[in-house]
């Protein structure tokens, strides 16, 4: 008999009914013990032999799969010594009651917003699903709005690693979907966060999916695309879908897998959502692999929160973002409470800047095999190729540049250039572990279920494992930091030379403990520098090169911007000392 295809868009008739869900199915195997253990003592065997199948009238022991077990049913509706109220970072208080303050129903009416399609991304939604979570999940990821042009993007994917491919994405300008209203720490709705700009199409208007109008909708969203190079540990994507969206296609697994979730893709940047948008989750739970955008999320999440009349965070616009993380056989996990606990800016200090390698080595004096693939596709490629940019998900380009990182290595007698290691270099690829996401995906959905249902003591505040030095991992509280930018109010002082330029103020704000990117500064009565509109840039581009004596007073505050800090500002106290 012939074996299905991997990506049959419609159920065939002789697929097997869907399972329920997790707690559904153990419950109803409650029911079917209980009843057995409680049937009329005319109707048990004689003996125990005789019960399971030893004697003439037994029958066969029930299969592992159909006996009792514990679930998260179980959990949530029993007292517990453990309840998040005894722990040393509350954040409710555990009712396992069936009442609309009950466990269950808090988790049932959740939200949540994943950020993230990618190793972890996938982990988290697989491990939501079989956590029996039924309320609204959204996932987003990074990247470009894209959704297929056509079916003829079920090429296979030996037709892409020949260059060819299937079809190219287009754009999607379809409109993102609507929701109610969140009520964080109280409610229990749960975000999977990432970024969206918009939905595609929508799931109750697929056959595949027209009979889960019973559960909530929830959002996914990404516009990376599968790489051949994800199908090893990105366990929802098959060859397939290679080519094709991530947030879609995770989606579209999850979804006809396990029915009783309803995940919606999204597609788009996480900059191009409004503040409207994260206040409908309960929860953030972030899968994202580069710095950058875990800062701006966790300045959005920071900046919701808002103050009663003595200063204090209002606990209904407190959102939980819980951060994973992982590089290799190292992966971390924690819960940041906005404003109450330390946030990711917090332990900015613990993330190495990115090293920038200076061009000349890479032209004169190469050192080792990174070297020699820069040069091939940072400046050999532009004098060969000038009309053409580099495509780094196209396997004849990344053999041109292979080729050549080859001969330069060769030339300076330096080993170790490999195929992979070009992948690696040109696409910024972080070494991926699947067991390491599996571990840390576990304790973000773990603390995901604790915080929306309150069923047990949360993570205060930080896990860190690192597998290499064996099945490790160790916890500890993670302080605020009294001069953060994001969680505190703190206005900061610098002292300078009032011959020092803008310029260079801007620079050292890039390049010093705040790490900005694209810094703009205004005083109380002008506008130093502004990078946007381009209007006002070039209006204020002479101050540039002005030394601040002449803009600006000893001791006066100047608020910085930047796009690292969304809706935030910097205050910052110029003193001038003569040196």
């Amino acid at each position: 008999m012939a074996a299905p295809p991997e990506d049959a868009d419609a159920p065939t008739t002789s697929s097997p009914p869907p399972p329920p869900p997790p707690d559904a199915d153990a419950a109803g195997r409650s029911k079917r013990d209980a009843s057995e253990m409680t049937s009329s003592p005319t109707t048990a065997s004689s003996s125990p032999g005789e019960e399971f199948g030893h004697g003439p009238g037994g029958r066969a022991p029930p299969p592992l799969s159909r006996r009792p077990r514990g679930s998260a049913a179980t959990l949530l509706s029993r007292p517990s010594p453990f309840g998040n109220e005894s722990g040393s970072l509350p954040v409710g208080e555990f009712d396992p009651g069936g009442g609309t303050s009950g466990a269950r129903t808090l988790l049932s009416e959740a939200k949540a917003l994943v950020v993230g399609a990618g190793g972890l991304g996938c982990e988290i939604l697989k491990d939501l699903a079989m956590s029996g979570f039924a309320g609204e999940v959204t996932v987003v990821d990074l990247g470009e709005c894209f959704i297929e042009a056509s079916d003829r993007g079920r090429e296979s994917s030996a037709a892409w690693l020949e260059g060819g491919g299937g079809v190219r994405p287009v754009p999607c300008e379809q409109p993102g979907r609507g929701g109610r209203p969140a009520c964080a720490l109280r409610a229990a709705r749960s975000v999977i966060g990432g970024t969206s700009k918009a939905s595609i199409e929508d799931p109750r208007a697929d056959p595949l999916l027209s009979s889960l109008t019973s559960v909530p909708s929830a959002p996914s969203s990404s516009a990376d695309t599968i790489d051949v190079t994800n199908l090893n540990r990105q366990f929802l994507f098959r060859s397939a879908d290679v080519g094709r969206s991530k947030a879609e296609r995770a989606a579209r697994f999850v979804n006809r897998r396990c029915p009783w979730m309803n995940v919606v893709p999204y597609h788009g940047k996480i900059q191009d959502k409004d503040a409207d948008f994260y206040r409908r989750f309960d929860v953030v739970i972030s899968g994202l692999d580069n710095v950058e955008a875990r800062r701006w999320l966790n300045g959005m999440m920071n900046n919701l929160v808002e103050f009663d009349s003595d200063g204090d965070p209002i606990p209904e616009t407190i959102i939980p973002l819980i951060d994973g993380g992982t590089e290799g056989f190292s992966g971390q996990s924690r819960l940041i409470l906005p404003r109450l606990t330390s946030c990711f800016e917090c332990s900015l200090d613990a993330f190495a800047p990115s090293a920038a390698v200076p061009l000349c080595t890479i032209a004169e004096t190469p050192r080792i095999p990174e070297h020699c693939i820069a040069y091939a596709y940072v400046l050999q490629w532009p004098k060969e190729f000038p009309d053409k940019k580099l495509d780094p998900d196209s396997p004849a380009d990344m053999r041109w540049v292979h080729e050549k990182a080859v001969e330069r290595a060769d030339k300076f007698g330096i080993p170790g250039v490999t195929y992979m290691l070009t992948l690696g270099v040109v696409k910024n690829i972080i070494p991926a572990v699947a067991s390491t996401n599996a571990i840390v995906s576990a304790v973000c959905v773990n603390e995901a279920m604790k915080v929306l249902s309150f069923c047990s003591q949360s993570l205060n505040t930080y896990m860190m494992y690192m597998g290499s030095e064996g099945i490790y991992s160790h916890t500890f509280v993670y302080e605020q930091k009294s001069t953060c930018p994001v969680c505190t109010t703190h206005t900061h002082r610098l002292s300078l030379s009032s011959s020092t330029t803008l310029n260079a103020l801007l620079q050292q704000l890039c390049d010093g403990e705040f790490r900005l990117k694209a810094p703009s500064v205004t005083s109380s009565s002008k506008t130093l520098y502004m990078r946007k509109p381009a209007a006002l840039e070039k209006a204020t581009r002479g101050n540039l090169d002005k030394p601040l004596g002449e803009l600006i007073k000893s001791g006066e505050e100047l608020v910085v911007t930047d796009p690292v800090f969304p809706d935030t500002s910097l205050g910052l106290v110029v003193t001038f000392i003569e040196l």
